[in-house]
């Protein structure tokens, strides 16, 4: 748990635990959605709390980390449902699409 800590990106120390399932981040000041990226180094990650910081103000910040984390099962203290994770596919397609361009 490293909420509420005033951290600005994802620590590297957090991607020395490959196993990590479970990551608290929330209520800090992370401006950069790539920054989530990071997380794509923790294959076991499954359940994952960001509310709170600037990232999660965009319309779209939650189906951005769900399409580059779909081993997500849990967000921001809630289930990820099928119909979110259709969304997601819906979305990130529209926007690859709009990409290519």
């Amino acid at each position: 748990d490293v909420s509420s800590n005033q951290l600005s990106g994802i620590e590297d120390v957090v991607l020395e635990f490959p196993s990590l399932q479970v990551l608290y981040y929330h209520g800090n000041h992370i401006t950069n959605i790539n920054e989530v990226l990071k997380l794509q180094a923790l294959p076991r990650l499954n359940k994952l709390t960001l509310h709170g910081n600037p990232i999660a103000e965009s319309k779209t910040y939650k189906l951005w980390v769900v399409a580059h984390l779909p081993g997500l099962r849990n967000m921001d203290f809630g289930a990820i449902t099928r119909l979110e994770r259709d969304k997601v596919d819906t979305w990130f397609r529209s926007t690859k699409k709009r990409a290519a361009k």
